[in-house]
């Protein structure tokens, strides 16, 4: 037998912590999607480029 410790289970508190995170941030980007920081054309996360704007900009050059 080992002396290593058991994984320990999330507490109801946690989870429900990492719950309300997920619907917080749902609610933040149904009530403001996520825009391109050039264009704004809509992207799949906030405060990023779309393509076609990383693909003109220097930054992955």
């Amino acid at each position: 037998m080992t002396d290593e410790p058991i994984a320990e289970i999330p507490s109801l508190s946690q989870r429900g912590r990492a719950l309300a995170g997920l619907v917080w941030h749902g609610l933040v980007d149904w009530l403001t999607p996520p825009k391109c920081v050039a264009c704004a054309t809509d992207v799949t996360a906030g405060a990023t480029l779309c393509l076609a704007c990383w693909r003109s900009s220097e930054l992955h050059r």
